[in-house]
């Protein structure tokens, strides 16, 4: 599987060229490395730090390697990693480090977050 962008999460790990990218089954845990295609986009979130530091806007489309974690951001989203994942499942952008999760909340200051659609969990 090609990917169009890697999140600074994961710039301590080697993920190079072709990936194989499984439905594990397993129940997601915090740090579980997921790769996602971006279906809804936030105009006002939707900033990825990128592993080199860089920021790149998010499209639609966008296939993008990031972790599955949970947050709860004082001025940002609030989520957790889901009881379940399979593929076609819509996830949210919690966090410009790549992590996504299931949304549960924000302040009234942001909208809803980015969505993404589960291609699977990277092995």
């Amino acid at each position: 599987m090609d990917f169009d962008h890697k999140a600074s999460c994961l710039r301590r790990i080697n993920i190079t060229g072709e990936l194989d990218i499984v439905e594990s089954g397993h129940r997601p845990q915090a740090g579980d490395v997921v790769a996602v295609k971006m279906s809804k986009i936030n105009e006002s979130y939707r900033s990825l730090d990128l592993e080199g530091a860089d920021l790149v806007e998010l499209e639609e489309g966008d296939v993008v390697l990031g972790v599955m974690g949970n947050r709860a951001g004082v001025k940002g989203y609030v989520g957790e990693a889901p009881q379940s994942i399979s593929k076609g499942d819509t996830i949210s952008f919690l966090g410009a480090g790549g992590l996504f999760g299931e949304f549960k909340g924000a302040t009234k200051e942001l909208d809803e977050p980015c969505e993404a659609v589960i291609f699977g969990v990277y092995w």
